[in-house]
């Protein structure tokens, strides 16, 4: 059976909805700031300060551009369904890293374009790696399988029914005292 590791894990959960993206970057900020997550480039800011999303979008779909396997052409639509993000969001944020002149589309195609990373942006490696889990899930179906096997009985309790459990743990008083 093919080894997942916990990005896989996290990865899957976000392509399910199981995670949200805002739930997912305070879990990798959280565990890089305890040190739990080696990494020089934590202080950079994405996930840690506040910024928008198109930082946050210009981020991932660089992520995931670099961890795309070399001359594979990528439609926006592609990269739309690995970061659940539509495909004009990723659309601007790819055009904001051509104009900055950080990618260059090398070539055209029905498939998708072709990129060429033109300057090495430093962003905390928790983006790199969840980035790079999910091109894996999306592109090998043994990983995929795995990361699914793996995660079929995980969930988190969230919304009405936290909040109802909260209010009544801290509100009400307790009926043992």
């Amino acid at each position: 059976m093919t080894q997942t590791t916990h990005w896989h894990h996290m990865a899957y959960l976000y392509k399910t909805n199981g995670l949200e993206l805002a739930e997912i970057i305070k879990v990798y900020v959280i565990i890089t700031s305890i040190g739990l997550i080696e990494d020089k480039e934590a202080d950079r800011g994405i996930g840690i300060n506040v910024f928008d999303n198109s930082e946050l979008h210009m981020a991932l779909v660089y992520g995931v551009i670099r961890n795309l396997p070399d001359d594979s052409p990528v439609a926006y639509s592609t990269i739309g369904d690995m970061l659940l993000l539509h495909r004009n969001t990723i659309g601007r944020a790819i055009n904001k890293l051509v104009d900055d002149e950080i990618l260059s589309k090398e070539d055209f195609r029905p498939a998708g374009s072709l990129y060429e990373i033109l300057e090495v942006l430093k962003y905390p490696k928790w983006l790199f790696e969840f980035t790079r889990a999910l091109v894996e899930i999306q592109l090998d179906e043994d990983i995929h399988s795995a990361a699914a096997e793996y995660c079929k009985d995980v969930s988190f309790q969230r919304g009405w029914d936290v909040l109802k459990r909260e209010l009544k743990e801290k509100l009400l008083p307790s009926k043992n005292k």
